[in-house]
């Protein structure tokens, strides 16, 4: 009832596989029927979310992708109108890990590098943008990997420096005690009422910076979240308001492409491809230099990295 498409094989399909050989599991499949019927029913609260196979796909076992990683990759590409492009990202993603070590696909590190292959196809070319959690395995901030990551790709992100060659959780300094601090203080302002142990939103915020402090504030407001599944699958869905608040995007600046990323686990949820799809609509000319006017961001976030200078003159592209 859980198993096929992005899962596993169902574990009833192997007992029936194996029974009366050698390798018989001596487990009862009528009581795994009665397991399976209940998970039915639980499956239909959750249609909405499946992803769109519906039976077994190679490609997973192919580019060695996690169900749940591709199903995540879906949705992404789905946003972007790129939903096309999902046999490409899957080529691309044995590429990417190969070039961070082969690093094992488990949380966060399948979801880096799923992000990773969804910026090398959607911009047209291989690392025009680094996510700052793929720069982060390349300088060594997640550990050793199990053989050595692309040194050109080192030596682009470290810009100098030196990579982290001890446990990565040794160079941390404590922070728990300002952190809480800052928790407290935010709420105060803007009236937010903590938990009872203050410590729980505290590591909330800790583990969920980018909306961690959101949820707090919206915490009893259902409004601000989606609704609960509901068990008629039959019932239309309705669709789901755009996430506004993280992202990958590509904002022109007089000419200038700069990458805005807004992390929130490594997962996309807006970009703007730096390659233009074919579009029957007109190109809007870029503003000219020296205006003075001010470009407004999409959404809240953290601008990673400044390519040009106060003051320096760029060209269109």
């Amino acid at each position: 009832s859980m198993s096929a498409t992005y899962g596993h094989p169902a574990t009833e399909a192997l007992v029936a596989t194996l029974a009366g050989t050698e390798h018989d599991t001596g487990l009862d499949i009528l009581k795994l029927e009665n397991i399976a019927a209940y998970f039915r029913e639980v499956r239909k609260k959750y249609h909405a979310f499946e992803g769109q196979l519906k039976g077994y796909d190679s490609r997973i076992l192919v580019a060695q992708v996690p169900g749940g990683m591709l199903t995540n990759l879906e949705s992404q590409l789905k946003q972007q109108n790129a939903a096309d492009k999902l046999d490409q990202v899957l080529a691309e993603i044995p590429r990417v890990r190969e070039d961070l070590g082969f690093i094992p696909l488990v949380t966060p590190t399948s979801q880096i590098v799923g992000t990773q292959a969804v910026l090398n196809v959607l911009t047209g070319e291989r690392y025009k943008t680094i996510a700052k959690e793929t720069a982060g395995i390349l300088k060594g901030e997640y550990g050793h990997t199990p053989v050595p990551v692309n040194a050109g790709l080192q030596a682009r992100v470290l810009e100098g420096g030196a990579p982290v060659t001890c446990r990565p959780a040794d160079l941390l300094k404590p922070e728990l005690a300002e952190l809480e601090a800052d928790v407290r203080r935010q709420a105060q302002e803007k009236g937010i009422t903590l938990a009872g142990n203050a410590i729980d939103d505290v590591l909330t915020v800790a583990l969920f910076p980018q909306i961690g402090l959101k949820f707090l504030e919206n915490r009893h407001n259902p409004a601000a979240f989606e609704p609960l599944p509901q068990a008629e699958a039959a019932q239309p869905v309705a669709k789901a308001e755009k996430p506004a608040a993280s992202g990958i995007y590509t904002v022109e600046v007089e000419g200038k492409a700069f990458v805005v990323k807004v992390s929130d686990g490594g997962d996309i949820s807006q970009l703007t491809a730096a390659v233009p799809a074919a579009s029957s609509a007109p190109v809007q000319a870029a503003a000219p230099a020296g205006a003075g006017t001010p470009v407004t961001a999409p959404l809240a976030g953290n601008i990673w990295k400044v390519i040009a200078t106060e003051g320096q003159t760029v060209a269109e592209g």
